[in-house]
Order: C-alpha cells, then structure tokens, then sequence
C-alpha cells in the first residue's frame, strides 16, 4: 500500500460584494465601497483564512498610487494593515500604472491583479492580457477618436504581456488568475 504524500491545504475566503452598478462609477461612493469590502473582509477572517480573495476592481482606484484617505489610511495603507493584521494572503483585483517607457510623460494603465503577502507586501502582479472592446479599449480609436462618444471609455487600458504564477511560499502554494473573461481563451 502507497500512500501519496499530504497534499497542503489552505483555507479561503471569497468576498463578493453587492454594490449597484451606479454607485461603482461615483467617486463620492468610494469611500463607502471600500469600507464595505473591508468590513466583510473582517467578518469573512473570524475563520482563521489563510488567503483571503476579492474581485476584479475590488478596490475603487489605481492600487498603489492613490493617496486620496479612507477612514484615515490610503487604499494600499489599508489593504496591508488588514493582511499584516490577520496574518493572511490577499489576492485583489484593481487598476495598475506604470510609467510608459515611451513616453515617461504619459502612464500605461492596466486592469491586474495582486499578491498581497501577510506582511503586506506586493509578491506579484498580473495583468489581464485580453482585453473587453469598448469597455477597456476602443479599437481604432486613435484613428478614429469620435468613436469613444458612442462608448463612454475616455482611455484605454494596456494589456499585459505574460501570465504570472502568484507563490504563496509559506503556504507551499502556487496559483495563477484570469481576469473577466479571460477563462474563455484555452492557451
């Protein structure tokens, strides 16, 4: 009789709030979005999760780079004190910038997804590589421009250009994501 080795296990928490369409598009309402996330997220950790895991466009603006303040901290300040606090893996979804090498007067925006580890640090970052037309970006538009009239996208978003295996090392762990409707794309 073989007996495979133990498998490591983890235990997870998805939080999936319920916010009208409505009030995601209004920045008075951001405050109130990610107080919500957090209080769930709160709730959620009373089961000891060892990765805790929030939607697509989970928090209200870019990341790591808004410095507006919820309740006192900023968006980044706030997502690492929740993680340090409990101990815990975070896996979010928010837009990312980064300088274009181009152009370092312009910025590269993405739609990704981020590692938080439990000492609250970034260990990875993705970026969705296949992009929603007319709703990330308009084709043709530079080309074209009167076109974003009929869509209500002013940018467009960069795509990524590489999967990336988020490693949860002290949870002996090895995840990857797909953003939106990536899944439907095999390779």
């Amino acid at each position: 009789l073989v007996i495979p080795p133990k498998q490591p296990e983890i235990r997870v928490a998805l939080i999936q709030p319920s916010i009208p369409q409505q009030q995601i598009w209004d920045p008075e309402e951001s405050g109130t979005r990610f107080r919500q996330l957090l209080a769930l997220s709160e709730t959620a950790l009373t089961n000891h999760a060892d990765l805790l895991v929030w939607p697509e466009a989970a928090v209200p603006s870019l990341l790591r780079w808004d410095t507006n303040l919820f309740g006192g901290t900023t968006l980044y300040e706030g997502v690492t004190n929740l993680v340090r606090r409990h101990n815990v893996w975070l896996i979010l979804g928010a837009d990312d910038a980064e300088r274009n090498p181009d152009s370092p007067e312009e910025a590269d925006y993405f739609n990704s997804s981020f590692l938080i580890n439990p000492a609250g640090h970034i260990a990875g970052i993705y970026r969705k590589q296949r992009l929603v037309m007319f709703g990330e970006f308009v084709p043709l538009a530079r080309w074209l421009p009167f076109l974003r009239r009929f869509t209500g996208v002013t940018g467009d978003f960069t795509p990524g250009n590489r999967p990336v295996a988020f490693d949860l090392d002290s949870l002996r762990v090895k995840t990857s994501v797909l953003i939106c409707f990536e899944d439907i794309f095999p390779h």
